[in-house]
């Protein structure tokens, strides 16, 4: 009997200290695994709202959310009080599709939804409890957001509704709706891209296709805009060009395979009817390519060609001096491949060599293709 009654005792002891933690385990945010579709039919049913903690499965800041702030007491008393809410990961299942539909491009994107689907409020990263609780009911409160979408999608563009629209959908991370707006304020035959600072400045910081009608009515009257804002306006138009390219690349899976030569032989004709040298940028391409694709023979060739005056970006180059270091074993061929690299140091020494040669965004600054050259010389007389 006596230990019959000791065991009870320690069993009470032990199930003092395993209850609390239970509780404790369960004061955080309740989420639900169910489809969107149950989720807004329980919140109509419970006459509340719903909530979604989207994520994405490497984020780093949407696991720390999981595991620091949604299992606090504060946040479990906020949330599960007056929301339905689920965590998703947007890389699976229907996550996509969500994703495009909700507009969602940053992770964490926390979504406060009414029970018909429409988004109230929307928030994006890592952020502790009371930091969240503030911002969500702030949010959810001020419907100045929501009227301000509400006249955007009923027609109204006055400057002052479109420019704050954006200033909304950019500090939400509407990524996509953003650009949209953009785009159309770009067009808006009210907007002169010339005259209007702002409007030039978002050209050149989301116009980016020289296929882009915007693009093509700034480049048709390059010269006006040159005169207003010199350099600047020069670099973006000539960057555009030789920058587009690029996005052509080819992957198979996250393997680069080189670029799309249809699509390139097609841009080089786009790029003569507008002037523009496309002998220049398609060396590099196919410079490229052939790093790309490990053709330590066509490289050598093609660098062989290499005449001062061709414009080629650094990237490009450093990448097939770097790869030709290892592959080239001739003292002669090793010799010239020095001078090469010499040349390439001194250019990046004269800002007006750098203009001429250097079209399209460097990937560094001139210093760091520096260091990196003479690494190769030395490599070269060891």
């Amino acid at each position: 009997m006596k230990m019959k009654l000791q065991c009870l005792y320690l069993w009470l002891v032990a199930m003092m200290g395993i209850l609390p933690a239970m509780a404790q385990e369960n004061v955080g945010v309740q989420f639900l695994d169910k489809p969107l579709g149950e989720l807004l039919l329980q919140a109509k049913q419970e006459n509340k709202l719903v909530f979604i903690d989207c994520y994405s499965t490497y984020c780093g800041p949407c696991k720390a959310m999981l595991r620091k702030e949604f299992p606090k007491k504060e946040m479990g008393d906020y949330l599960n009080a007056d929301f339905v809410s689920a965590k998703m990961n947007l890389d699976l299942g229907e996550g996509p599709e969500l994703s495009k539909k909700w507009d969602v491009h940053s992770f964490p994107t926390f979504l406060f939804l009414d029970s018909d689907g429409n988004i109230l409020h929307r928030m994006v990263g890592y952020m502790p409890a009371d930091e969240f609780i503030q911002k969500a009911k702030e949010g959810l409160a001020d419907n100045s957001f929501r009227t301000l979408e509400k006249k955007y999608q009923q027609g109204e563009r006055s400057r002052e509704v479109v420019v704050a629209y954006m200033e909304y959908l950019k500090k939400v991370a509407r990524i996509q709706k953003y650009y949209e707006v953009m785009r159309q304020f770009l067009s808006d035959s009210n907007v002169d891209i010339l005259s209007d600072t702002l409007a030039f400045s978002l050209f050149c910081q989301y116009i980016t296709s020289p296929y882009d009608s915007i693009f093509l009515n700034v480049y048709q009257n390059k010269k006006a805009f040159v005169e207003r804002y010199g350099e600047k306006a020069e670099r973006k138009l000539k960057n555009v060009w030789w920058e587009y390219p690029h996005s052509l690349t080819v992957f198979e899976g996250a393997e680069c395979k080189g670029f799309d030569w249809q699509k390139l032989q097609d841009y080089s004709m786009f790029m003569r009817r507008h002037g523009i040298n496309a002998k220049k940028v398609l060396y590099g391409m196919d410079l490229e390519q052939a790093c790309y694709t490990g053709d330590y023979g066509k490289i050598w060739r093609l660098v062989m060609k290499y005449d001062r005056k061709t414009a080629v970006q650094d990237r490009t180059l450093y990448y097939a001096f770097s790869l030709l270091v290892d592959y080239l074993a001739e003292k002669k061929d090793l010799e010239k491949l020095k001078q090469m690299i010499h040349f390439r140091q001194e250019s990046l020494a004269h800002k007006e060599r750098v203009e001429d040669l250097y079209p399209g965004e460097q990937v560094f600054p001139p210093e760091f293709y520096q260091a990196a050259y003479q690494e190769l010389l030395n490599k070269i007389e060891k």
